[in-house]
């Protein structure tokens, strides 16, 4: 069923009545739960919604990552920019607008102009903390219930230069004001696929798919194709009329109209849900996993690239949750973000995986989702283990996968052959469906992958003293991890 919320009693605002008016009329009159189907995970009790504020963000990263996690083989802690405690203490008190401290703020390139996201907190009364004064020419755009943070979500537009503390200048904690984070996908080459035809082979593109081949999917596949396991994708909308992927189901979020097909959104399906045997192109790592299309992106420029608002963001990792998701596919990166941090670890909190792509600047500076604890940051590598030499690496990226020259699908019933951390991440995301169809226990299968990952990070010292040597392990084989768990890759299930 879907998560249930107490509207707040009535009472006087303690700011002008345009404060309260577009939250009772926009927000508490309409349905803020905008997903949820008869399958979907039942409401989080109320004794798991604590107070907000941005230092639980980060308490809750680390202990949902866990010491295991972290001590698993080739596996090192991130270290996600803290607010300092006092500022947050004082603000906490005071009911300031939330200001972030000048180095860990998004640049502006990463931000959202002229809007803010109000964070609207569960009281330990059960009702909602809604108290706030909008500024000059500032409207609520939207807003939704979040069963994962536990506190509605209040889009706020103005004008293109308006900064968070111009939009909502008042508000009383433990409702909180936040710029707004943007993140972005990208694919760094693509290179359309040569036409075969259909009847050469069950898969005809198969035998150029060198990801298979590395991560052994093909011998693995007597035993699993991923059957039982449900991943979402959070990305731009895949063309869903392509032949290879009439098994995959979009879960619009938001308002507006359908989201039109992007091709960032098609590469990260095909790769997973691509359909087997069905004489046409490729086929996924995962093809019998259940795959959900989450668009939280949408595309810019030539179409290569996607934005990708942390509004969105958040309402498709609440969607996956509905959905009942084990798996969540972010091929995205951006700045640091408490709140994108706090739905990160309270999603890993409650079980579920989050796979994140490194980013392809060929940098060492961490990016995010990606170098959050307890997130399996991918890099990349090509067909002979080598790092990718545009993807971002450094002691946070916490695994490679093959990432160059990954054939996948495209729109209009197309191939291109493409490279980049996107590709990778959304690769072992298949690869963890496959483990958690034999060993349905995804956390369980994430520490597996992990462990048997081949090869150590260097050193956070070695890396920033030569950021070019730093190497994420090497994503293992299937029938690897499949081993180390004790299990077989025969179709019976039996050892040899």
């Amino acid at each position: 069923m879907r998560p249930t919320r107490k509207r707040s009693s009535s009472k006087t605002s303690a700011f002008a009545g345009r404060s309260r008016r577009p939250l009772r009329a926009a927000l508490l009159a309409a349905p803020l739960v905008l997903l949820g189907a008869a399958t979907a995970r039942p409401a989080l009790a109320d004794a798991t919604c604590e107070a907000f504020s941005l230092s639980a963000a980060t308490a809750a990263a680390d202990a949902a990552a866990g010491a295991e996690a972290l001590d698993a083989p080739g596996v090192q802690p991130s270290t996600p920019p803290r607010l300092d405690p006092a500022l947050e203490a004082r603000e906490a008190i005071d009911g300031e607008i939330i200001r972030i401290p000048e180095g860990q703020r998004p640049s502006s390139s990463s931000r959202v102009g002229g809007e803010a996201i109000l964070v609207l907190p569960k009281l330990p009364s059960g009702e909602l903390a809604d108290q706030f004064k909008l500024g000059r020419d500032a409207e609520i755009v939207e807003s939704f219930w979040s069963p994962v943070l536990c506190a509605t979500l209040v889009r706020i537009r103005g004008p293109r230069d308006a900064k968070p503390a111009d939009l909502v200048p008042e508000v009383t904690p433990p409702a909180v004001v936040l710029p707004h984070s943007r993140y972005r996908t990208s694919a760094s080459s693509i290179r359309p696929a040569p036409e075969v035809a259909t009847k050469q082979g069950v898969d005809p593109y198969r035998p150029l798919q060198i990801g298979l081949a590395q991560l052994g999917v093909m011998p693995a596949r007597g035993r699993s194709d991923g059957r039982g396991a449900k991943l979402a994708l959070l990305d731009s909308a895949p063309d869903l009329s392509h032949r290879e992927l009439s098994a995959v189901r979009l879960v619009p979020v938001g308002k507006g109209p359908p989201p039109s097909p992007a091709l960032h959104g098609t590469l990260m399906a095909g790769v997973v849900a691509a359909t087997e045997n069905n004489a046409f192109g490729i086929t996924g790592v995962a093809p019998g996993a259940e795959v959900i299309a989450i668009p939280v992106c949408s595309p810019v420029g030539d179409g290569t690239s996607d934005e990708c608002d942390l509004f969105d963001i958040l309402q498709g990792m609440d969607a996956a949750w509905q959905e009942n998701a084990s798996i969540v596919n972010l091929s995205l990166a951006g700045p640091p973000d408490p709140l994108l941090q706090r739905a990160v670890a309270r999603l890993v909190e409650l079980d579920l995986v989050i796979v994140a792509a490194a980013g392809n600047a060929a940098s060492s500076k961490p990016t995010y989702p990606a170098a959050y604890p307890g997130v399996v940051g991918v890099g990349a590598v090509d067909a002979m283990g080598e790092p990718f030499e545009q993807g971002n690496h450094g002691p946070w990226v916490a695994i490679a996968g093959p990432g160059v020259e990954i054939l996948s699908t495209t729109p209009n019933d197309s191939f291109a052959f493409v490279s980049g951390t996107s590709l990778a991440a959304a690769q072992l995301s298949g690869v963890l469906a496959l483990l958690s169809s034999v060993v349905p226990d995804p956390p369980r299968m994430r520490l597996a992958l992990l462990a048997t990952a081949r090869g150590s990070l260097v050193s956070a010292s070695a890396a920033t003293d030569a950021p070019t040597t730093a190497r994420a392990p090497l994503a293992p084989t299937v029938c690897s991890v499949l081993a180390d768990l004790g299990q077989s890759c025969n179709p019976s299930g039996s050892n040899p």
